[in-house]
């Protein structure tokens, strides 16, 4: 389903690696309390919004995005009419809108519980909207706000708040959400056509072998001495029993879905430290995580131009040529990831959408390398949990 592309990136990063990025440089300086001094204007004229000094304002695929930290672990996303329509979403009814919103974000966030247990209904300004709060295994919260322009009007906003609480309380931040949709100036008598943006966008006319050209990919020799050395005498599982992996001794694992050489790193993920030299934080996905992407299809070149759209990152992706396992390892360089941050792509089966995502940063990569290597050699995979 393609249903909000930048949204579903948002929340994909944020189940994936985002917490991995935080880091306490990145919070800007924002007065949670403080008048919405900002105005934002899309591209097309017909839609205005206030926001607070400090937050981060861009739009992309006729959706405004609002940063409350430069890594975006809190934002908020305000997906209009256009976008609705740009991604072809059924919207005839509320109802049916908020059922698609519900299905992408809970698929995303691992909420297990029903829309109809998170279903609820707020005036905000001139607007009643259907509301949604979603909480995710990770912690990772989403608030979503699904409005008409107005009574008659079969026209929706989605306006959501994806929120690691990085920088405020979900509730903090989730007021300041409801402050922004009041500021909403609607230009009515301004519109046009929507028009896709070139974004990540494959059409069926666009060839394999056309596509396969889009991403580089380089040899790489993995460093084969060290990594058949490496022991690892830890078994643990991850992710509700679906992986199975072992660990070099004195790792540690959060019992869910990232593992680090000790407990210090794993604070990295609140945002307190930053890998040093000598230490690597991992955290694992699965190919349900990936399959719940807005990609038209799912293949290892897919996957990555999507990561590397979302990160913007444009580095070659390397290949193992002599692992036992089929890998791949794309470096991150970028403004929105700190340094030595990276995906490691492995295929564990012969579809060619069996990929698994294992994301992190090590302080020293080409020293950790085949430490890492190992612990994702020796992952075992249950699909039939992954569901």
């Amino acid at each position: 389903m393609k249903l909000f592309a930048r949204i579903a990136m948002l929340v994909m990063i944020l189940l994936l690696a985002m917490p991995i990025f935080a880091q306490d440089e990145d919070i800007i300086p924002i007065d949670p309390d403080g008048e919405l001094t900002e105005t934002f204007t899309n591209a097309d004229g017909d839609i205005s919004v206030s926001y607070l000094a400090g937050m981060g304002v861009r739009e992309s695929d006729y959706q405004i995005f609002m940063d409350f930290d430069l890594a975006s672990n809190d934002s908020i996303i305000i997906a209009t009419p256009r976008a609705i329509e740009f991604f072809d979403i059924p919207a005839d009814t509320i109802e049916i809108l908020s059922q698609s919103v519900y299905d992408t974000f809970a698929n995303f966030i691992q909420e297990s519980r029903p829309l109809e247990e998170l279903v609820g209904e707020a005036t905000v300004g001139d607007y009643v909207a259907t509301t949604i709060a979603m909480e995710g295994r990770n912690g990772v919260k989403v608030v979503a706000y699904i409005f008409a322009v107005d009574a008659a009007s079969p026209e929706f906003f989605v306006a959501t708040l994806v929120s690691a609480e990085f920088v405020f309380a979900v509730d903090v931040e989730t007021a300041i959400l409801e402050r922004i949709i009041e500021s909403l100036v609607i230009n009515e008598g301004v519109s046009a056509e929507a028009t896709p943006s070139p974004f990540i966008e494959i059409t069926p006319e666009v060839t394999p072998e056309a596509v396969v050209s889009a991403v580089e990919f380089v040899a790489r020799p993995a460093p084969l001495e060290a990594f058949e050395a490496v022991e690892l005498p830890q078994s643990v599982t991850l992710r509700d029993g679906i992986l199975t992996i072992n660990l070099p001794e004195s790792w540690v694992t959060d019992g869910d879905d990232m593992v680090a050489t000790n407990e210090a790193t794993l604070l990295l993920f609140d945002g307190a430290v930053v890998v040093p030299v000598g230490d690597v934080v991992l955290q694992f996905g699965t190919p349900k995580n990936i399959k719940s992407a807005p990609l038209p299809e799912y293949n290892l070149v897919t996957v990555i131009e999507f990561l590397q759209s979302l990160t913007e990152t444009n580095l070659p992706v390397y290949e193992y040529t002599d692992l036992p396992f089929v890998a791949y390892y794309m470096p991150l360089e970028s403004d929105l990831v700190p340094e030595n941050a990276f995906f490691i792509f492995v295929k564990i089966g012969e579809e060619a959408d069996d990929i698994l995502i294992v994301s992190g940063i090590s302080g020293d990569f080409d020293a950790d390398e085949a430490t890492i290597l190992a612990i994702i050699g020796s992952l075992v995979y249950d699909a039939a949990l992954d569901v």
